[in-house]
């Protein structure tokens, strides 16, 4: 994984729980992103929003 040289990411973005854990993951483009074997074919990015928080227990009461 990771961007190479000349990706682009996030032209934009969606918000959504996409592994039924109960907490709101973020969805995310890379424009001109390697994908399988294929040149500038762009990828989908889902950033899995609980492993980045758990240890920071951020957003944990709610926004303020």
């Amino acid at each position: 994984g990771g961007g190479g040289g000349g990706d682009v990411l996030c032209y934009s973005a969606a918000s959504g729980d996409m592994n039924n854990d109960g907490v709101i993951d973020l969805i995310v483009n890379e424009m001109q992103g390697d994908g399988s074997s294929v040149a500038d074919v762009g990828n989908l990015l889902i950033i899995n929003s609980r492993k980045i928080f758990a240890e920071k227990a951020l957003f944990k009461d709610g926004f303020e």
